[in-house]
């Protein structure tokens, strides 16, 4: 190292860095290919339980999982709701497939109304601020709190008194990284499948008229609390 070299700025670090990043990135893929692999394991569980419920003996499905995979009742329940969910929800499948396995399977479980509102935008409500929030942000704590707020069992926290400018600034950040997304997408090469293409433009018309019908655009009127 020469004199007056950052220590962070050697050979050997920025190989460990590049390393470790590579690393980094493989364990992503691994965790977004986990999700296909339970799911693909649950319709291997589904066409067993299928063959088997055919035949006389009632208690074959149960016999065949602890004597032949070991799996719980409750595990291959778990497994067949994630080939489930992404049978039914093949395009927001992927969304849902960053999350770990428990989460992903507290998300398997929901009803078709509370999934439907998830496949159209993965976020809710935190149980700690009220902001809406990524999945994959929330703990699996939250989430389980944050699913019953979705499902009307648990109320949502009031956000507090002058949030919105912070809010505001969350708000673009993350919405300057959207647009870096988008200018990506717009970069690649290929035509977008009907599906993809379809979800993109539902998403800019649903951003199009949240903003346009955002309550933090009205001055309150003289009288009256700002919120």
């Amino acid at each position: 190292m020469t004199r007056g070299q950052d220590v962070l700025d050697t050979p050997e670090i920025r190989r460990h860095t590049e390393r470790l990043l590579a690393l980094k990135e493989k364990e992503r893929q691994a965790q977004a290919n986990l999700a296909f692999v339970i799911a693909d394991i649950g319709d291997e569980l589904i066409a067993t339980k299928k063959a088997l419920d055919k035949t006389s003996d009632k208690t074959a499905w149960l016999r065949w999982l602890s004597d032949n995979v070991n799996f719980a009742r409750h595990t291959a329940s778990n497994y067949m709701s994630v080939a489930r969910l992404r049978g039914k929800w093949a395009s927001a499948f992927p969304k849902f497939a960053r999350l770990g396995p428990t989460a992903l399977y507290l998300i398997a479980s929901l009803p078709d109304d509370a999934l439907a509102k998830l496949a159209q935008d993965p976020r809710l409500p935190s149980p700690k601020t009220g902001a809406l929030t990524p999945l994959d942000q929330l703990s699996s704590r939250d989430l389980q709190k944050a699913l019953e707020i979705l499902l009307g069992r648990r109320k949502a926290p009031r956000l507090p008194q002058g949030s919105r400018n912070a809010l505001a600034r969350a708000v673009l950040e993350d919405g300057r990284a959207l647009l870096g997304e988008i200018e990506s997408v717009n970069a690649g090469s290929g035509k977008l499948d009907p599906a993809n293409k379809r979800e993109m433009l539902d998403f800019i018309e649903e951003l199009r008229g949240a903003t346009l019908h955002w309550k933090a655009w009205v001055t309150p009127q003289k009288g009256r609390r700002a919120l």
